[in-house]
This record gives structure tokens, C-alpha cells and sequence, in this order.
């Protein structure tokens, strides 16, 4: 049985064309365009489609069990070969593939497996057998180089009366924490293919095989004489400057490889969305597009986010290109390479309808509306220079009275923590967008490679400028800081949920809002600063023992050492120095391990010896516990381990500063960096109400019950919790000093 996907045929003369005597098209009929007739798609090119070989059965060197080499060839994108897991062997690793009706092999695709690099190929060999040559002989030598799209390989003169294909993977892609070792080989879906003859050289009309141009003192009776009706209609609409050629016709630029700079940067990878279409395709419909002049691997990929991110992809060559869509959705070009630096590559989407793409770059607040208006799809691409949206028409007819804005607040939420990061300082520029999108699932938003998803409530929030700009900017911050987390010297157990929101508190600063930290998520408390002091720092227990969802009580030294470092010390480039070391040092072996480093780093970093704010937060006290992070994990310091890192650290010859800035907040920023003397005042006591009646340049209140530390507040008025007997409250000035109060 025959299995058809798509067709392509590579043009490398024109009397290829001159070969086919029967037409295998039924486009005579010749129709008339009125001259008011917009354009729509009408026949086909006249051309066969591709024929996908059926693989007769294959075998591995090395297989995982539940992945065996029988998953790369059974027609599901889904679903993977690996080689073993638990006993990797050397490379080469070798994938044979054997067919029974020794056909001819006009092209070959590999597909990646989805959702995962480990095992992509980079450096292997091709090798066939076949009726009259049994031994296996070398075709050639190729190198993928790990990408996460799918590549393909040509066979210009075609492999014929193939028995056995053969490949001998040499090296992929395993420079992973824990999978540093040999063997480590993947692959999603092997397919082969005999090309379809076409029956029409457009050629004769174009002067390329894109069909953007019609050739020179090309005439009305010049069209009347195409006898193929598909070809026919695109001249006549060209020749009357009818042709929607905005979408239509296109030169698409390269993006890197997302996962090459996320490796680079130790973060979570971009977009692979980065070149939409502006094409709506229908389930079913006939395609046709035709590709100019490329060496690289290119591929259409049709997305339905009614059913989810991913689609259906396939795979272009250089030429006309007729395929069938398997659903319907928004197509956009797949054009990754390990540099991102290749030439353009012109593209003719001839079939599907025009949807459009609002883009920053070229449109205007202005256009919003008119781009709107014109929509064929339910959904509708929206690019900016540093984010890319998909979302429903109807919600941005709904919230968003100026696209344009809104694209550039997504734009200046990516920038902001890209430049928190140090990318920006250290060059490291991510060429690739960050993708946004709409999800159908009760996950209200979330974060995964290539993507961040947000569910149909939150849209009233995240595309309305003015409450995007808000408070409501805290969502998408959050988000994106899952993909820039930098791990994992920053993201180590029980971290998952609190180092990404020190990003997102950079943007509410940037966009002028209030910091969360100064809400109070606990109403016994006058803010989330004021409970974090309370339950980790007066108790004097581990930072990692706070509680599994003590998220933001663990969030408030990691801030605090922005507002001290960069905010009162001057020293704006903390966090990106801090980042950029970790992304050039090799990472430690543990979540401890890590910890530590990064307290070492802050030391650094900051110029000054910072081991009491990290004691007094407990980042520097032994700890064995299991942290329920997304799965359970474990968090072990051992007590040498904390001295080992207290001697490093003293070896630095770093001075302690004087400022107990484990007390910073928003509210009392100006009294560190003013330094004045406290001046008292008097305590009213009411129950376990304090109040601080006229005290002047206290950055915080430390109250003692029978010579214990029970309570600290940097504000004024405060609620101790309990009855406590024995008090003692001091006033503590931004340079240390304690002045008792009288009660």
C-alpha cells in the first residue's frame, strides 16, 4: 500500500519538464478572472505526489527498552526511538532500515524527538545496500548539528533498488548534566521518498521557480495561452497587479537554533515560531509552495492552537512544493540553522488564505484595527522585535484597543530581564523571539521550552495594555522568568517558583509599579517582607526548610541583595555579573552544592563579605531535606561544606558591611542609603498591637521577649502574633546601631 504525504520537486533544469509527455493535471478548462475577482487558489500545478516508503522492518546497535528503533518508523511524531539509557555504549551507534520492494530513494527526513534534544543527530554517516551491490557502501557523510527542526537529505540521482539504508551516528547531541557519556542517540520519525512527476514548467510564465516575477513583456495574450489553470490564474492576477503578494510572497530570514544560545546561556529555550506565514490553511486543502534557491533545511509547519501548540510539519525543498494539510491552523516557516547567519530563502505560499501578521516594525496603532478587520483565521500572529503573540482575534478585538502598544509592553518585559541577566552586558544576543500563546487547559499560565501559555481567563489581563502595563504585569514577568531561569546555579531545589519572580519584581520596578514583596499575602502581616522576617529569619531556620510553597518568603533576600548591592552600593551590575558566572562556570554537582556558590558569588559580586545577611537568612546553615520542587529533591548542606565556603570567602579579605540589610525593603530604601541616626520617639501597646509613635530613620524594630528575638518589622506599626512577656524593642539604624526603646 502506497502512504502519500506531501510532494516536492527540486528544479535543477528546466527539461525536466520536457520529459513528461501526458499531463496528469485536469486544468484545460482555462477559466475566466473578471476584473474585479480577488484572488483565490483555482486547479492544482500538476504535480504527482511524493511517495512515502514503507519500511519493511530495522534493528539498532544499542535500543532503550519501550523505545526500540520499531517507534522511529511507525508514522507518529509522538513517539521516539533511543538508544539505551542505563548501559550507553561507545559511538557510532548504528540505524538500519531494510524495505522489501527495493525501491528507488529520491530523499530521506529525519525528525527529531519532540520536546527533548538529547540524542539529536549531529555528525553520522549514510550507507545502502542494494539488489546488485549487497554490501553496505558509503553514500556520505552529513552533520545535522543537533538541530531540534527536521532536516533532510537529497539524493539528486536517486538510490536505486535500495534493500538497506544505514546510519552510523557518530556523535549527537549529550552535553547534558548526567548524560556527558557515549551512546546517547535519538530519533522521532526516519521516513524515505520517491519524488512525483509534474506535468507543467512554470518556467514557461516565471522567471523562477518561487513564480514571483512573470517574465519580461509578458502579455494579456500570453496568459490567454497557459494552458494550466493554477499557473494561469497567478499570472493574470499578476499581470493586473491584482496579486496579494504581501503574505503570499516572502523572503524569510534564518533564527539560530533556540536550543544552541539556551545551552550558551544555561536557560530554557525560545521560539521556534520565529517566521510566521500570515497564511490560513484549512484541514485537507491542497497546498502549494514554491521555494527558491536553498542549501538549508526548510520546512511549513501548520499550527491549531485549538488543539494545542505543536501541528502537523512539512518538509520544502527548492522548488514547487504540493502537499495536503493534515489540519487545519496558521502556517509558519521553519527555517533553523546552528548559526542563523544563512542567506534569506524567497517563499510563494500560493494556496490557503491571507490572515496577516501584525509586526512592530512595519506597522502602526493606526493598522491595528484594519489588520483585525481582515482576519481569516481564529487566530492572529503578532510580532514584536523581542516577543511574538498568538491569541484569538475575538479577545484582541475584546481587550486590545492598540496593538502596537501592547506588542512593545510584551517587547519591553522580554528586554528588561534579558538585560537583568546580563545579555545585553555580555553580548549574548538571542536572535530568536519569545513565544506567547493561547492554551484550552485549566492551567491558568505557564512556562515550557519554546513557549509560554496562557489559559482563555487571563485574557482580559495580559492583552489590555493599561492592565498588562498594571499590576497584571506580574503574570507574563513570571512566565517569561521560568524560560530565564539560569540553572542550575540559580534554579536549584525548591527554587523553581521563587528565583524567576526576582525577574519579574525587576519589570514591576521598570514599568513603575509597586513591589509585590510590599503586599501582604497574609493579613496578620503588614506585608510579605514583614512574614518572611517572622518565619525565617527570627526563627533562625534554613532558607530551604521555609516550606515547600513558601515561595515568596523565600523570594525576599534574593530582591534584598538587589535593592542593598545595586540600589544603596551603587553597583547596578550585580545580578549580571552574578548571571554571567554562572553561565561561564562549570555547575555544581548538587542543590547544596549550588547554594553555596551562589553565596560565594554574591560575595564577590558585591565586594564585601555578605555571610551575615546570608546566616541571618539561613542560606548558609546545614541542611538534609526533600523539597518537593515538581517532584521531590533532595536539598543536603553539610556543616563542612558551610565552613569550607565561610573559609573561601573569608580568604577573599572582604569587608562585612555594617548595614543589616537583611531588614531592606522598598519602604525603608532611602533610610540605608541616607544613613541617618535614629531619633526615638514612643511605644503604644495595645494587646499584641504595636505601634512606634515618632521614631525618625529606623530601617527596622527587633522585639525580644526574655532576651529572645520573637519579632522584627521595618515598619511602624506592627502585630506581634502573641502575648509576649518580658519586651524589649529596639530601633535599628541603617548603619546597625540599636537605640531601646522605653515602654
Amino acid at each position: 500500500m502506497k502512504k502519500y504525504i506531501f510532494s516536492a520537486i527540486l528544479i535543477f533544469e528546466a527539461s525536466i519538464f520536457n520529459s513528461c509527455s501526458d499531463d496528469i493535471t485536469s486544468n484545460s478548462d482555462n477559466p475566466k478572472i473578471t476584473e474585479t475577482e480577488e484572488y483565490s487558489p483555482q486547479g492544482n500545478p500538476g504535480v504527482q505526489e511524493d511517495i512515502k516508503l514503507i519500511v519493511s522492518g530495522a534493528k539498532a546497535s544499542s535500543y532503550q527498552p519501550g523505545n526500540g528503533i520499531e517507534l522511529s518508523y511507525d508514522g507518529k511524531y509522538d513517539t521516539f526511538y533511543h538508544s539505551n539509557w542505563s548501559n550507553p555504549v561507545d559511538y557510532p551507534t548504528t540505524l538500519e532500515y531494510n524495505f522489501d520492494n527495493t525501491p528507488t530513494i529520491d530523499y530521506l527526513v529525519y525528525h527529531p524527538r519532540k520536546n527533548d534534544v538529547r540524542g539529536n543527530f549531529k555528525e553520522f554517516e549514510v550507507w545502502i545496500s542494494t539488489e546488485t551491490e549487497p554490501l553496505f557502501k558509503k553514500v556520505g557523510v552529513y552533520d545535522f548539528k543537533g538541530v531540534v527542526t527536521a532536516s533532510r537529505i537529497n539524493f539528486p540521482d536517486g538510490l536505486r533498488k535500495v534493500k538497506a539504508v544505514r546510519f552510523v551516528v557518530n556523535s549527537a547531541i549529550n552535553e547534558i548534566p548526567g548524560y556527558k557519556k557515549p551512546g546517547i542517540t535519538s530519533c522521532g520519525e526516519m521516513e524515505f521518498f520517491v519524488k512525483g512527476r509534474s506535468s507543467y514548467n512554470p518556467l514557461n510564465i516565471f522567471t523562477d521557480m518561487t513564480c514571483s516575477e512573470l517574465k519580461t513583456g509578458f502579455e494579456q495574450k500570453n496568459v490567454d495561452s497557459i494552458s494550466n489553470a493554477f499557473y494561469k490564474n497567478i499570472a493574470q492576477h499578476m499581470l493586473r497587479g491584482s496579486y496579494p503578494r504581501e503574505y503570499r510572497i516572502q523572503e524569510y530570514k534564518p533564527y539560530p537554533d533556540p536550543t544552541i544560545m539556551a545551552a550558551e546561556c544555561k536557560i530554557s529555550p525560545y521560539s521556534l515560531r520565529d517566521n510566521p506565514t500570515g497564511i490560513s490553511v484549512s484541514e485537507g486543502e491542497e497546498m502549494t509552495v514554491m521555494v527558491g534557491p536553498t542549501a538549508q533545511n526548510i520546512s511549513l509547519l501548520i499550527q491549531d492552537l485549538d488543539n494545542g501548540y505543536g501541528g502537523s510539519v512539512f518538509q520544502l525543498s527548492e522548488g514547487v512544493n504540493v502537499f495536503k494539510a493534515a489540519n487545519k491552523g496558521l502556517a509558519y516557516i521553519m527555517y533553523y540553522t546552528p548559526t542563523g547567519i544563512e542567506k534569506p530563502v524567497k517563499i510563494h505560499i500560493a494556496t490557503g488564505k491571507v490572515n496577516g501578521v501584525f509586526r512592530s516594525d512595519k506597522h502602526t496603532a493606526k493598522d491595528w484595527v484594519n489588520i483585525l478587520n481582515k482576519t481569516t483565521d481564529k487566530y492572529l500572529d503578532v510580532v514584536g522585535a523581542y516577543a511574538h503573540l498568538t491569541f484569538p482575534v475575538e479577545s484582541f478585538k475584546k481587550y486590545t484597543s492598540d496593538g502596537l502598544r501592547l506588542i512593545q509592553a510584551y517587547d519591553s518585559i522580554v528586554k528588561f530581564e534579558q538585560r537583568f541577566l546580563g545579555l545585553e552586558k555580555y553580548k549574548r544576543v538571542i536572535k530568536n523571539h519569545l513565544y506567547c500563546h493561547i492554551v484550552y487547559t485549566d492551567s491558568y499560565m505557564y512556562a515550557t521550552d519554546y513557549r509560554t501559555a496562557y489559559s482563555e481567563p487571563t485574557m482580559a489581563k495580559i492583552l489590555d495594555p493599561n492592565k498588562l502595563t498594571g499590576g497584571d504585569i506580574w503574570g507574563p514577568a513570571h512566565e517569561m522568568g521560568h524560560i530565564h531561569q539560569t540553572r542550575p546555579g540559580f534554579k536549584w531545589a525548591g527554587m523553581t517558583e521563587v528565583s524567576n519572580n526576582v525577574l519579574s519584581l525587576y519589570v514591576q520596578k521598570c514599568f513603575g509599579n509597586k513591589a509585590r514583596l510590599e503586599n501582604a499575602d497574609d493579613k496578620r502581616y503588614n506585608s510579605i517582607y514583614e512574614q518572611s522576617l517572622h518565619e525565617i529569619v527570627v526563627p533562625h531556620i534554613a532558607h530551604g526548610a521555609a516550606g515547600d510553597n513558601a515561595f515568596f518568603q523565600k523570594l525576599v533576600p534574593f530582591w534584598q541583595l538587589q535593592l542593598y548591592c545595586a540600589g544603596v552600593k551603587g553597583k547596578n551590575d550585580f545580578y549580571k555579573d552574578i548571571y554571567e558566572a554562572i553561565r561561564v562556570n562549570a555547575d555544581p554537582s548538587t542543590s547544596g552544592k549550588c547554594q553555596l556558590a551562589f553565596v560565594k558569588l554574591c560575595c564577590e559580586m558585591a565586594g564585601e563579605d555578605l555571610t551575615d545577611f546570608f546566616q541571618a537568612w539561613g542560606l548558609l546553615k546545614p541542611v538534609q531535606l526533600t523539597i518537593n520542587d515538581y517532584g521531590n529533591k533532595d536539598m543536603t548542606i553539610t556543616q563542612e561544606e558551610v565552613e569550607t565556603t565561610l573559609a573561601e570567602i573569608k580568604a577573599l579579605g572582604l569587608t562585612k558591611p555594617v548595614a543589616p540589610f537583611q531588614y531592606i525593603c522598598e519602604s525603608n530604601y532611602d533610610l540605608f542609603k541616607l544613613n541617618n541616626a535614629v531619633s526615638k520617639g514612643t511605644v503604644t501597646i495595645n494587646g499584641t498591637k504595636v505601634t512606634m509613635n515618632g521614631w525618625k530613620n529606623a530601617v527596622a524594630f527587633e522585639v525580644f521577649s526574655n532576651n529572645s528575638l520573637v519579632f522584627v518589622s521595618p515598619y511602624s506599626t506592627f502585630d506581634l502574633q502573641n502575648n509576649y512577656s518580658n519586651l524589649k524593642i529596639y530601633a535599628v539604624s541603617a548603619n546597625g546601631t540599636r537605640t531601646e526603646a522605653t515602654l
